[in-house]
């Protein structure tokens, strides 16, 4: 159990991080400031919503005739990454309390940014110590691109698992084992494949 411990220590240092941010400049649940910028502050109040009605059995996943003539639902939430277990956390908040989801999700992303990270280092550099380890997990989990989708959390998600698909490269090309490889490509393109085409050019061109 002990051996464990030192992946808890980035995720923690984050946590502890993001919640003395959101205390400093107010953001819910420590104030009024709601994370809600760019695409998200117009779009994404009402695909929370709609995505909470879904969880709770109140909407239908594959179609609505409550927009426009009808539309595809199903492709559309494929399309902004709702198929992802953070998003399972809403069922738990209230339309009139949404707005504190995206403060919990962006938390609980950044955490296991942090520790997918770390994973990824603790099994490459063998010999590094594990306060550099730590650090770079952290400074990986509050990266500017984590920061810039401070209100379209549901880019994140491809970069949770962007270092377990790297090891799982690694993995294909030493071992000649593609099992992981393709579990975790597969999971990347369904959480959010707007995003997961830019790891298939990385593929192609890395």
């Amino acid at each position: 159990m002990k051996k464990y411990l030192k992946y808890t220590y980035a995720p923690i240092i984050v946590i502890a991080i993001l919640t003395l941010m959101y205390s400093i400049v107010g953001i819910i649940p420590f104030g009024n400031v709601i994370c809600t910028q760019g695409d998200n502050s117009i779009g994404g109040v009402s695909e929370g919503i709609y995505w909470l009605e879904i969880l709770k059995g109140k909407a239908n996943l594959f179609y609505s005739y409550d927009i426009g003539l009808g539309t595809n639902i199903l492709s559309y939430m494929l399309f902004v990454g709702k198929f992802t277990p953070f998003n399972l956390f809403e069922i738990f908040f209230t339309t009139g309390n949404i707005s504190g989801f995206w403060s919990l999700n962006l938390m609980l992303k950044a955490a296991t940014m942090s520790l997918t990270a770390y994973i990824f280092f603790d099994k490459i550099f063998l010999k590094a110590n594990n306060f550099y380890k730590t650090s770079f997990s952290v400074m990986y989990a509050l990266s500017g691109y984590t920061f810039m989708n401070f209100g379209n959390t549901h880019f994140l998600e491809i970069a949770i698992l962007f270092p377990l698909f790297i090891l799982a490269l690694k993995k294909m090309f030493d071992e000649d084992k593609c099992m992981c490889y393709i579990i975790i490509l597969t999971t990347m393109l369904i959480f959010n494949f707007y995003i997961s085409w830019m790891i298939l050019f990385f593929i192609i061109f890395a």
